[in-house]
Parts: structure tokens; C-alpha cells; sequence
């Protein structure tokens, strides 16, 4: 987990980041909410620009949230038949 949150953007910036390690900054379970708030939070401000963030992006990132959440849920459901 500490991996996850290590690069999910908030100590690193996407850009810093190892090619080598890119793969766990999408895969990080607090990438997305964290995307999410910054772009509500500087909504429409210069920031947003250079951390290469898109308002738009932010629907798509509750989709993602939503999928983690189901998938989790799954996989929690289909352990504790067996």
C-alpha cells in the first residue's frame, strides 16, 4: 500500500517518476480521488495545466474509483464462498 500512495502523485509528480515504476501509478488506488480533489479544487487554474491534469478527466476517474470498488467487492465475495 505504501507504494501505492507513494506514487500516486502526491510525494512524486507523474513526470519524476522511473519509467520502470510507471506502471503502479495507474494501477495506485489513491491516484484517482486524488486527481479528482485537486481538480475540483483548481478548477480552471494554471496549476492544473502543469501537473497535466484535464477537468475532464475527472468523471472518468469516479468510473475508475467506482470499478476498484466493485472489483475489491468481488473479489471479497467470491473468497468468502468457498
Amino acid at each position: 500500500m505504501g507504494s501505492f500512495f507513494l506514487f500516486s502523485g502526491y510525494f512524486i509528480a507523474k513526470d519524476r517518476i522511473p519509467v520502470y515504476w510507471e506502471f503502479i501509478h495507474y494501477l495506485s488506488l489513491f491516484r484517482y480521488p486524488f486527481e479528482c480533489l485537486m481538480i475540483n479544487k483548481y478548477r480552471g487554474d494554471v496549476f492544473l495545466k502543469e501537473e497535466d491534469l484535464e477537468e475532464s478527466r475527472k468523471w472518468s476517474n469516479l468510473g475508475i474509483m467506482a470499478s476498484f470498488i466493485v472489483g475489491y467487492r468481488e473479489s471479497l465475495d467470491s473468497s468468502s464462498c468457498e
